[in-house]
């Protein structure tokens, strides 16, 4: 998580800094500018938080000790994107078996409430 901060901390700086450049070079700033590269940097920001998020989710219920009597790993790596306000957040899963009669299911997507 942290690096993802210091990621964002650097990019939005920088950024940043080339309006404030701007000032000098042009004699003014465009603040709409300034408001959108603020908040497409956030809504970045948002989505690999949210991704890290569910991925580090995954891998708990991946290592869970009571997952393990009830569901086997049937497949790694499963491609998901899920549609937020920040914008498409593309994660991976793992897809399980039951080890009774429960079928299949991705059980990070149950747990957090995300539709199929």
């Amino acid at each position: 998580m942290d690096t993802i901060i210091q990621h964002f901390y650097e990019k939005i700086t920088s950024e940043l800094e080339k309006e404030v450049e701007n000032i000098f070079i042009e004699g003014k700033v465009d603040i709409t500018q300034v408001i959108n590269t603020v908040k497409d940097n956030l809504d970045e920001l948002g989505c690999s938080i949210v991704k890290e998020f569910l991925e580090r989710c995954d891998t708990k219920i991946k290592e869970s000790k009571e997952r393990k009597k009830h569901w086997v790993v049937q497949q790694k790596g499963m491609k998901k994107t899920l549609i937020t306000v920040f914008g498409e957040v593309k994660y991976f899963r793992v897809y399980y078996k039951s080890k009774g009669d429960k079928g299949f299911t991705y059980l990070l997507d149950d747990i957090v409430g995300i539709e199929r």
